[in-house]
């Protein structure tokens, strides 16, 4: 029973409020490397799914969100305390007593974890856009690629695998990341606007545009939840040149993703990968993934 309630909260948001589609993909095709047995690289992924949530339900939080993918966000349905109490069972059960072994890693993770929690509610909280420097860290140290990236570092350490994976895997996920920020802003998605969160399309904008720039930023402390405000900040956000700035990026991404991936031993799963996902070429409002 103590349990339950946790559990229901955890379970609806990944039935309801996320897309872990994409991650899971990419977790196969890490696993040609790592040679995970399936067993485990299934329990693997529903503590993935697990910890996963319980950040992005923190984010949620922070940000102010009543809506996730259009759907109602964990903390609206159940209240914020209870939301609280189904992140702090998300982490405690994220980590099985063999991961012990690698506890400096879990260490690590902890530390960026809280470090990136409280900057996230910093920045929600005082209106405070991040520089493109810094989106590129929070973007490295977010939940969605963060628990994802423990739970590779984890499993090399057990298995003694020396392959260094963490940049091809950072650089993937913060392309995906991008990607999907920008696919939300081409398909007319206000979510990021009415929470305040500072994606790449409206970082771009407000430190680019210093009067619209201003003006958006304005606009998105009232958390505005009517329509006609949501569709003007959102066309300040595409007149400002910023979804043809994140291709030039998304182009020099791609080159650096490719860099890293030469560097190791041949995966044909991840020349798929690359092929179906990584292409900059693909106009946003086309991409028909999710990442979050």
């Amino acid at each position: 029973m103590f349990l339950q309630i946790p559990l229901e909260m955890i379970n609806y948001f990944i039935n309801t409020c996320a897309c872990f589609a994409m991650p899971k993909k990419f977790m196969n095709t890490i696993n040609y490397w790592l040679e995970i047995p399936e067993d485990q690289i299934k329990k693997d992924w529903e503590r993935y799914e697990v910890s996963t949530a319980g950040f992005l339900m923190t984010q949620d939080i922070v940000e102010g969100k009543k809506l996730r993918r259009g759907k109602p966000t964990v903390h609206e349905v159940y209240g914020i305390p209870s939301a609280m109490n189904a992140l702090y069972y998300s982490l405690t059960c994220s980590f099985t007593a063999t991961e012990f072994t690698g506890k400096e890693t879990m260490c690590r993770f902890l530390v960026r974890y809280g470090l990136n929690t409280d900057l996230h509610i910093e920045l929600a909280d005082r209106s405070i856009c991040p520089t493109e420097e810094l989106y590129y860290q929070i973007c490295r140290d977010r939940g969605l690629l963060m628990f994802f990236l423990n739970h590779v570092l984890i499993t090399q350490e057990i298995c003694g695998n020396e392959l260094d994976l963490i940049n091809l895997v950072n650089k993937v996920g913060t392309y995906l990341t991008i990607v999907d920020e920008c696919r939300r802003v081409a398909v007319n998605n206000t979510e990021d606007i009415q929470a305040v969160h500072f994606s790449y399309p409206i970082m771009y904008t407000i430190n680019n545009d210093k009067d619209k720039g201003q003006l958006l930023l304005r606009l998105m402390q009232e958390r505005p939840t009517e329509k006609s405000v949501l569709e003007y900040a959102l066309s300040i956000v595409k007149s400002s040149g910023t979804l043809e700035h994140a291709k030039k990026q998304l182009y020099l991404l791609k080159r650096e993703i490719l860099e890293e991936y030469y560097k190791l031993p041949k995966n044909p799963f991840m020349e798929g990968f690359i092929s179906d996902y990584i292409d900059p070429s693909v106009e946003f409002e086309e991409i028909t993934w999710e990442l979050s």
